[in-house]
C-alpha cells in the first residue's frame, strides 16, 4: 500500500521519491522507521525529515494529487506532530486488519461515518460497501481528501456531533 499508491499519480511518484531519495537501501526497507529515527537524531536531520514527510503527506490530504515541495521550515509542532503521525504508521495506526464490529453493532449507536469521497489514502470504496452492509449512517463528502481540516469535512464532523448531542 505504502508504495503502491503514491505510483498512481505524478505528483505521487515525485513526492515518494522526496521521501524516499535521501534513505539508503537498508532504510528504504522500513522507511516509516527510518524517518521516525532521524526525527530522534540531530536538529538537522530532524528538520530535513519533518520536510520530507510532512511533503508526502501534504501530496495526498486533498482531492486530488498536489504539487509537491520541501516546504517551509517546520515548527516545533511539525516535529511533534509528524513524530506521532509517523510513530502510529509505524504501528499500523492501531488499527485492525479488518473491521473492528459488525455494521449491526455500529448501527445500533448513535453514529456518522464520514469520509471524503476523493480520499487517495483511504479510498472510500471499503468504506462505502462496510457501512451498505449495516444500514450505517455514511457521509460521502464530494470533493474531500483525506485532510480532517477541509473545511466541508469539519462541517460535516460538526454537524454529526451536533445532530447525535441531541439524540
Amino acid at each position: 500500500m505504502f508504495h503502491e499508491r503514491p505510483k498512481r499519480f505524478k505528483a505521487g511518484r515525485h513526492a515518494l521519491d522526496l521521501f524516499l531519495d535521501p534513505l539508503d537501501v537498508v532504510e528504504r526497507r522500513a522507511p516509516i522507521a527510518a524517518w521516525f529515527a532521524r526525527l530522534s537524531d540531530c536538529e538537522k536531520q530532524a528538520m530535513e525529515a519533518a520536510k520530507r514527510v510532512g511533503a508526502l503527506e501534504a501530496a495526498f490530504h486533498g482531492p486530488e494529487p498536489s504539487a509537491v515541495g520541501r516546504g517551509p521550515i517546520p515548527q516545533e509542532a511539525d516535529l511533534a506532530r509528524i513524530k506521532v503521525y509517523l510513530w502510529y504508521w509505524m504501528n499500523s495506526f492501531y488499527l485492525p486488519r479488518q473491521w473492528p464490529a459488525e455494521p449491526k453493532k455500529i448501527a445500533a449507536l448513535p453514529h456518522s461515518i464520514i469520509h471524503g469521497k476523493n480520499d487517495l489514502i483511504c479510498p472510500i470504496g471499503d468504506t462505502r460497501d462496510y457501512c451498505e452492509s449495516g444500514d450505517l449512517n455514511f457521509v460521502e463528502l464530494n470533493g474531500v481528501g483525506h485532510n480532517a481540516f477541509a473545511p466541508l469535512m469539519v462541517a460535516a464532523v460538526r454537524k454529526a456531533v451536533s445532530h447525535h448531542s441531541k439524540t
